[in-house]
């Protein structure tokens, strides 16, 4: 058995450092980042659904059965406030609303069954 310092000092001597280079852009690919990057600014500027599905807002009682209050695609921005016992269908990663307990994912198990304005998850 060796010492903790011995392993160190071996792994030391049989690692290949790499030295940061830099490069435009467009010339990296096949590149790996020796540092963090960082934006400016959040982009987007909103919450949004990393997935299609339901936003779903539960009520004290165990339901399956919601009433889908809206419909809300990709470009819209403006946050639907859900009241309990409420949902709405989420496409294509757009803007979630403020007050969303879960995201149901489209399909995840079965398909939803579709009732006018409810829908039994």
């Amino acid at each position: 058995m060796i010492t903790i310092e011995e392993a160190k000092t071996r792994i030391n001597n049989n690692t290949l450092t790499l030295k940061e280079e830099r490069l435009a852009l467009t010339d990296s690919l096949g590149f790996v980042l020796s540092k963090d990057i960082f934006s400016a600014i959040n982009l987007p500027s909103f919450d949004q659904s990393a997935m299609d599905g339901y936003a779903v807002c539960f009520s004290d009682q165990i339901a399956t059965n919601f009433k889908l209050v809206a419909e809300v695609k990709t470009g819209d921005t403006k946050p639907i406030q859900l009241k309990k016992g409420e949902e709405e269908i989420i496409l294509l990663n757009p803007a979630s609303p403020i007050l969303v307990y879960a995201l149901v994912k489209s399909f995840a198990n079965k398909p939803p069954l579709i009732n006018s304005s409810f829908v039994t998850l």
